[in-house]
């Protein structure tokens, strides 16, 4: 069906569809699509409005202009979408690449002359589905006039399981000289014995599959670069890839980093319709593959990436689930547990598990009773976090604020039932536990044997942290008290890198371990690091990978944090730049 468009007539039919037209000695200059168009009433400046004739710019744009006298309108019918996807289906035929490299060359040649039409026809269907809306709203015209693509260069094909690899480098320019370089990697693949281009992304992560490469942040069609000064949490992958989530207003904000933090993209989240980010739970596998979850009073929703944040996939799941975690054993087998809502300090608790590294969340156990048919986790108890170390060998942690029992129980077949998992109570606290707050082991070694976790006991005396490491996969632990010279603090966190290493906050003093907890040594840190946690501050995420350490740390205003940085192990830090560029 053909858009029309209904335009009323005032005393000059025209619309003021361009601001800040160039001058020259002729008058305006009007371009469309690239083309200059000379219509026989030029356009004009009236009142300050640059003012431009409605059926020369339409006709330019493949529209038809009818003019009714008789009820002072005018109508602008665009061109019919069959009759565009015919023209499309023509130029596939002749463009037909006969070789991955040809796809790829056409494509890049189409981005240096700006042709939308003949990128999009070398597309493989999946990409034109994805891509068809924001090439109708460019016009099929992608890039600027300034900077343009000077020159572009190809690398060698390599071939992988998606096809046949590239990386593109264009080269821009403006009038003044050089503009840097735009960099994209390219797949091609063969479809029913044609080639298409099947993979396409901007080499630095950010944007989505619309002509990144040629289209500047803030066009309206990649993100608008952000700061991120209002952190929610943050999370960095061994490789330098890593993750950073908070929101700005109401605005959720998603940046992502490839280079350990030197640079950071803001990525789209066209789709996932979050009021506040903060209150979502966010997990990144790698670089492209990553999940949030949020909850309203009706439903909850997963939303998944598998290609960096470019297009996200949204799951509903009806009924009041609040997500507390998300986990994974490997790159297809993961896991999220919920909780309903919490009264006399018991809640419901349900685990969703997926094989398919996310397409598909079902349901594997519910709160039980404790009953040979009803084996899933209790009632009872608050979740702090669960944690697979196999496909099938799990655990899972919770705070008891109002009996003695310790809530740590393990699941052998893949979290489809759960059973208590024995913890021995040093023998100094046996008889004196009043509440207990338990959190989710962390495993290492190349069979993830090795496992460290911490337990909080609380009497009426006071405090006591105790470490528990296991070296056969969590069937026996061994645990260590804090030494009684270390007063725990309201506000105590752990991060432990392996089973070994760990580092304690405790109030504005640091601690690490290297020996699994049966030792810790006071950190001695910088002026950063006591600026940013000597006044009770807010806590949002602690992490460490050896020397490297991350805090998200906010004042109790929940519109306030920021994110600080350690490279030694935590003696010297800086505050984290979340400047996307």
């Amino acid at each position: 069906m053909r858009k029309k468009w209904t335009v009323l007539l005032s005393a000059v039919v025209a619309a003021a569809l361009f601001g800040g037209s160039a001058y020259s000695a002729g008058g305006i200059k009007l371009i469309v699509n690239g083309n200059l168009i000379t219509p026989e009433v030029p356009p004009q400046i009236i009142e300050g409005n640059t003012m431009v004739p409605i059926r020369a710019v339409s006709e330019a744009l493949g529209a038809k202009v009818n003019w009714n006298a008789s009820e002072q309108t005018v109508t602008v019918d665009l061109p019919d979408r069959s009759s565009q996807q015919r023209q499309i289906e023509l130029l596939q035929s002749a463009i037909a690449p006969s070789s991955a490299q040809a796809a790829v060359q056409t494509w890049a040649d189409a981005v240096k002359s700006r042709n939308g039409a003949v990128q999009y026809a070398v597309l493989s269907p999946a990409l034109q589905g994805q891509t068809v809306k924001q090439y109708e709203e460019l016009g099929w015209v992608t890039g600027t006039s300034s900077p343009w693509v000077e020159s572009y260069q190809l690398s060698a094909g390599v071939k992988s399981d998606a096809g046949i690899n590239y990386d593109v480098q264009f080269q821009l320019k403006t009038s003044s000289g050089d503009a840097g370089v735009e960099k994209a990697k390219v797949t091609a693949g063969s479809l029913d014995g044609k080639w298409f281009i099947t993979g396409l992304q901007a080499a630095d992560g950010s944007g989505g599959l619309n002509g990144i490469t040629v289209v500047p942040s803030g066009s309206g069609h990649t993100p608008a670069a952000q700061a991120l000064t209002n952190a929610a949490g943050i999370q960095m992958m061994s490789n330098g890839a890593g993750w950073a989530w908070g929101d700005e207003g109401e605005q959720p904000v998603l940046l992502k980093t490839e280079d350990n933090g030197a640079r950071w993209s803001q990525v789209s989240l066209d789709g996932v319709n979050l009021s506040q980010i903060s209150l979502a739970k966010v997990y990144f596998n790698d670089a492209r593959n990553g999940w949030i979850s949020w909850s309203d009073e009706k439903a909850m929703y997963i939303a998944g990436t598998t290609d960096g944040g470019g297009q996200w996939k949204v799951q509903t799941i009806e009924g009041l689930h609040h997500p507390v975690q998300f986990t994974f054993a490997d790159s297809q087998h993961g896991w999220l547990i919920t909780a309903g809502d919490a009264a006399m300090m018991h809640s419901q608790k349900t685990v969703y598990r997926t094989e398919d590294s996310g397409a598909s969340w079902k349901v594997v156990s519910d709160t039980g009773d404790g009953s040979a048919a009803n084996t899933g986790l209790p009632a009872l108890g608050s979740i702090t976090g669960i944690t697979f170390r196999t496909t099938n060998d799990g655990f899972a942690a919770m705070d008891n604020p109002v009996s003695p029992e310790l809530l740590f129980f393990r699941t052998s077949n893949g979290g489809q039932s759960w059973n208590a998992a024995a913890l021995p109570i040093p023998e100094r606290l046996q008889g004196k536990v009043e509440f207990s707050s338990l959190s989710a082991p962390v495993f290492s070694g190349d069979q993830k044997r090795d496992g460290i976790m911490t337990v909080r006991f609380g009497s009426g005396s006071g405090h006591t942290l105790v470490t528990y490491t296991t070296h056969d996969g969590g069937i026996t632990w061994n645990g260590h008290e804090l030494p009684a010279s270390i007063a725990l603090n309201s506000q105590m966190q752990t991060a432990f890198a392996d089973a070994a290493h760990g580092w304690l906050l405790n109030g504005s003093v640091l601690y690490s371990t290297g020996n699994g907890g049966v030792s810790w040594n006071q950190v001695a840190t910088d002026d950063v690091f006591g600026q940013s946690v000597g006044n009770d501050p807010a806590i949002r995420g602690f992490t460490f990978d050896r020397q490297h350490g991350l805090l998200v740390v906010g004042d109790h205003d929940p519109k306030s944090a920021r994110v600080i940085e350690t490279n030694d192990g935590g003696s010297n830090w800086k505050p984290l730049q979340l400047q996307a560029q």
